[in-house]
């Protein structure tokens, strides 16, 4: 099996978080065991429904090698994002679950996020199995394991869930992340804030008036521009867009419905608002609420992005709303707050404050539901890195020049930090304005070059020695 008909086989199995990973997890399953390799599934139930995470091994979990030998560990999530705007995925004649080659790229939903990269990593996990299994036994420094976890929109659950089952001892870990062949030592971490925006008794009882009286509410539509891509540093384009609408409305004007996003870490794509006109004066409606926070947090963007650091994307600490949706007596908010590596807790601790003064000021309500702390190990482990990257730059052809890129998404070495070991995010493809957009795709070369590094990577860390004095079983 090569590295194609892998993959069209991967993009063609809907993976999305809505979706659940039970379907691609039988698939890689079925894959594997094609491969010769060994698979573990694991079963674990989330929001009312099975998801798995599933363990690739070149031995039986049985095996000898298990007892002393540390773990290799290739990490890939199972979830990937939403496509949304089929229409717009013109190079998959509008389906994005399924493999085109065009213009030197695999184009699909998925494949620049984890697929071409789990592609690459079990194909070498195959490769090495096979350069072993000629040995009547086996003794190495490392064993090269393979895992797909669920949740990574959920705050890597399935990852946390993995690790309380892990019986290896890891001794490296190379995280899966579209890095455009940079090998990235860093991520950022990550809060999850979810802000309330109250209604107020007036309002609500004029909205409940209006259902049973003629009604004047009118609606609009903000989409994104088609081809745009969402940015992580800067109000969102269509966010700014509704601000602005509201600008302009009576003072009188109550908030009937509003609804934007799906993930709270990915700014939405198109968000639709209602509003009504209503007798009277109302105290302190929602929308000149929404106005109010949006003016503030745009106030503290302004002063938090003075401590910044290029190195990083962003460069300084942001503050995104990914989902909007109407409850009973209160507007949503669901938010992430990215903090690059050079943002200390004090600083966090300073945002934070002053951003729940501002909601409070506001009367309405603020959570953090979800934290993962940033790290950057460049000077660690420097000697580690340098390694890699030195092996990697070995096999770019004469012609061939990566990118600088600088990683703008948290990802599971977030979560993987306190082990205190050497952890790189490492993969084919661009990141945000890739991943965010119809037409997601990733450059054939780059995927090429990322097979050869771990096959080589897997081969030069392991040390295989063989010996004659045991099956390996």
């Amino acid at each position: 099996m090569g590295l194609l008909e892998l993959l069209r086989i991967l993009v063609t199995t809907p993976s999305t978080w809505e979706h659940g990973s039970a379907e691609i997890a039988q698939r890689i399953l079925e894959v594997a065991h094609s491969l010769g390799l060994h698979v573990t599934s694991f079963p674990e139930a989330h929001r009312d429904r099975m998801e798995f995470n599933v363990m690739v091994t070149p031995f039986a979990l049985d095996h000898a090698i298990w007892k002393n030998t540390p773990v290799l560990l290739l990490l890939n999530h199972l979830d990937t994002r939403l496509g949304l705007h089929r229409a717009l995925w013109k190079e998959n004649q509008g389906n994005p679950f399924q493999i085109v080659i065009h213009d030197g790229a695999y184009w699909g939903l998925g494949v620049a996020e984890q697929k071409a990269d789990l592609a690459c990593k079990l194909l070498a996990l195959r490769d090495w199995h096979q350069m072993v299994s000629h040995h009547t036994t086996v003794s190495c420094q490392k064993v090269p394991i393979w895992v797909g976890t669920f949740g990574h929109y959920q705050g890597f659950r399935g990852l946390q869930r993995w690790l309380r089952h892990n019986r290896f001892r890891i001794d490296q870990v190379w995280v899966g992340h579209p890095t455009e062949l940079q090998i990235i030592p860093m991520s950022n971490g990550y809060a999850r804030v979810e802000i309330r925006v109250m209604y107020e008794e007036d309002e609500l009882q004029a909205l409940g008036e209006g259902f049973f009286h003629e009604s004047h509410s009118s609606s609009r539509l903000f989409q994104l521009t088609p081809g745009s891509s969402l940015k992580f540093d800067e109000n969102s384009e269509l966010f700014t867009a509704l601000i602005n609408y509201f600008r302009e409305l009576p003072t009188n004007t109550a908030l009937l419905d509003l609804e934007g996003g799906r993930q709270f870490n990915v700014p939405p794509h198109q968000i639709y608002a209602e509003v009504d006109l209503v007798t009277g004066k109302l105290r302190f409606p929602v929308i000149q609420k929404l106005i109010n926070l949006f003016d503030g947090f745009s106030g503290l963007h302004e002063k938090f992005k003075k401590n910044r650091n290029a190195r990083y994307v962003p460069e300084h600490l942001t503050f995104n709303v990914g989902v909007m949706r109407r409850q009973e007596s209160y507007l949503l908010l669901d938010s992430i707050v990215r903090i690059p590596p050079h943002v200390t807790p004090e600083e966090l601790k300073s945002w934070e404050k002053e951003a729940r003064k501002l909601v409070s000021q506001n009367g309405c309500q603020f959570f953090i539901s979800d934290y993962k702390p940033p790290y950057d190990y460049s000077d660690l482990f420097s000697e580690f890195y340098q390694k890699a990257q030195s092996q990697l730059r070995s096999l770019y052809p004469q012609d061939f020049q990566p990118s600088a890129a600088a990683l703008g998404l948290s990802h599971e070495g977030c979560f993987l930090a306190r082990q205190n070991i050497p952890i790189a995010a490492f993969g084919p493809g661009e990141s945000v304005s890739n991943l965010h957009s119809p037409g997601e795709r990733v450059s054939i070369r780059e995927v090429d070059i990322a097979y050869q590094f771990y096959r080589s990577w897997i081969v030069e860390e392991t040390h295989v020695l063989s010996s004659t004095t045991q099956s390996l079983g």
